[in-house]
């Protein structure tokens, strides 16, 4: 099932789709003769879960803003390749860390829940930098899908035409022609991370870490499928959209915002 999530190349086909707000891409897989369908990133749609397998026991560490004592703990499921997860992240989070993070009454735990690849390779490269530098990766690929993520689901000749402006734009930054810069990324038209590989050069990641980035890691992958498996016994059931929150260990309908928070704090002041 971890070959299911991750790889595209492991699929007989793949398409991408259009059609009232949502694409998805759908996976024409041998598993059980089935057709999953992933609904990818919060504009086109929330993210669907995939169906609950067996899965390792350890996960990676949560991603943890505020104080450890603080009397309220938020946990916070998501996704890079969801925007809906991206507009919590740039219109509700900051107003809650000032308020409730930065003061100690809020502990605000970030748990990445990986739904396709491009979510895997996104977490390498949040990861690659060190502990100290996750959280400000996070918010640098969440609040630039726009950058990285919807080009690549263009139909295929606008996605062409918008690989090639990149691949000029950061040529002339860099002093490069196209193909030295395809061939230091390993990278062609056809490659579904082809701008995730570009905007992290643009952004500072090494060539090694976006290399590793897009190589199988098969303990890292399954630590974070794993979280597939903790959020089911979080939900009591597989978790089928992101964002998703608890309250302090308590499933939450919709998000968590502000009002919220201040009424769940007076209630156990």
């Amino acid at each position: 099932m971890l070959e299911l999530l991750k790889n595209f190349e492991d699929t007989k086909s793949m398409a991408f789709l259009k059609g009232k707000g949502m694409r998805l891409i759908v996976y024409f897989t041998m598993w059980l003769g089935s057709v999953v369908l992933f609904p990818l990133g919060g504009v086109f749609g929330e993210i669907a879960a995939p169906a609950q397998t067996p899965m390792p026991v350890k996960n990676l560490p949560d991603i943890v803003l505020g104080d450890a004592h603080a009397p309220l703990t938020i946990t916070m499921y998501f996704a890079p390749t969801c925007n809906h997860c991206a507009d919590y992240e740039q219109t509700i989070l900051p107003e809650i860390r000032k308020d409730f993070i930065e003061s100690g009454k809020v502990r605000f735990i970030m748990r990445l829940l990986p739904f396709h690849r491009l979510d895997y390779t996104v977490a390498k490269l949040i990861w690659s930098r060190g502990e100290d530098k996750i959280f400000e990766n996070i918010q640098l690929f969440l609040s630039h899908q726009k950058d990285w993520l919807e080009p690549a689901l263009e139909e295929e000749k606008e996605r062409k035409k918008q690989l090639k402006e990149k691949i000029a734009e950061l040529c002339e930054e860099m002093g490069k022609n196209s193909q030295e810069l395809m061939q230091d990324l390993f990278m062609d038209f056809g490659d579904e991370d082809a701008f995730l590989k570009l905007f992290a050069l643009k952004n500072g990641f090494s060539l090694t870490a976006i290399h590793k980035a897009t190589e199988e890691n098969p303990p890292f992958e399954e630590a974070l499928t794993a979280n597939h498996l903790q959020a089911s016994k979080d939900f009591g059931k597989s978790l089928e959209f992101v964002p998703a929150f608890l309250l302090n260990n308590v499933k939450q309908e919709g998000w968590v915002r502000p009002k919220q928070i201040r009424k769940a704090l007076k209630k156990i002041s």
